[in-house]
């Protein structure tokens, strides 16, 4: 099967963030979010969806997939507010964060 005929058909826009914790922190990170964050997340206007993956040793990247710039745009918004209020203890340096429109999905 050729994988260019498996091509999702229309963009999104993805926001990745890399964090750095302690490794002994990354399940109890990851519930916060799953519990906290992700209901937040799921009414915002336009999600589609959001990932997170263990990336090495106290390293954890998200992944949020929106509709549109202006959802994606919002949504970082509401990640750095969410996490000054309810993880920032468990962050001791800024994330790294990319954002942009996807071109191509297969």
């Amino acid at each position: 099967m050729d994988l260019l005929q498996s091509t999702q058909v229309g963009m999104y826009y993805l926001n990745i963030r890399r964090y750095e914790t302690h490794p002994d922190r990354i399940d109890s990170v990851v519930n916060k979010i799953k519990e906290g964050f992700v209901p937040i997340l799921k009414s915002q206007p336009g999600f589609l969806g959001y990932d997170i993956m263990i990336a090495g040793t106290g390293v954890l990247v998200t992944m949020s997939k929106f509709e549109s710039q202006e959802g994606a745009k919002n949504s970082r918004v509401t990640a750095a507010e969410w996490i000054a209020a309810n993880v920032e203890d468990d962050f001791p340096n800024r994330p790294m964060i990319i954002s942009g429109e996807v071109k191509f999905s297969t």
